[in-house]
């Protein structure tokens, strides 16, 4: 399995753990790696997420068999928020609870160096009790050329 792959099996895994008895301040719904409709997401009472990478960034300019790259991975974490009441409130504390939970273990169950928080977008949805949010992270890690 490429070093992509295990970091991104592992934020799944991470996110899974957002939970109020673990100390988060929402329960998460869905969490999945698989496209969606988010039209059938079931149940509108909890949060949903989809993880996907959207780049890989590799800064080496030569490839020589058995060089180290250094590649910048950046994953998306797109979700779908549900409140009819303090919408905003509370989807600042999910993001919180993403950005808290992704930064527990920096090195993505060592396959990274590290993970950094980068650019959060939201979008009206066409409820007004939705809001749908991308929340990107920068991941660096190392592999050597040939072998991802």
């Amino acid at each position: 399995m490429v070093v992509r792959e295990r970091i991104l099996d592992n934020i799944e895994t991470t996110l899974k753990g957002i939970k109020t008895v673990d100390g988060y301040n929402e329960n998460v719904g869905l969490v999945t790696r698989e496209i969606y409709n988010w039209t059938n997401l079931s149940p509108r009472d909890k949060p949903a997420v989809i993880i996907q990478w959207v780049q890989d960034d590799k800064s080496n300019d030569i490839n020589i068999e058995g060089q180290h790259i250094l590649s910048f991975l950046r994953v998306r974490i797109r979700g779908v928020y549900y409140s009819k009441t303090d919408l905003e409130g509370k989807l600042n504390d999910f993001l919180e609870d993403i950005e808290k939970i992704m930064s527990a273990d920096q090195t993505r169950g060592g396959y990274a160096n590290y993970t950094s928080p980068d650019v959060i977008n939201t979008y009206q949805s066409e409820s007004e009790f939705n809001v749908i949010f991308d929340f990107d992270f920068v991941i660096q890690y190392v592999y050597v050329y040939g072998s991802p």
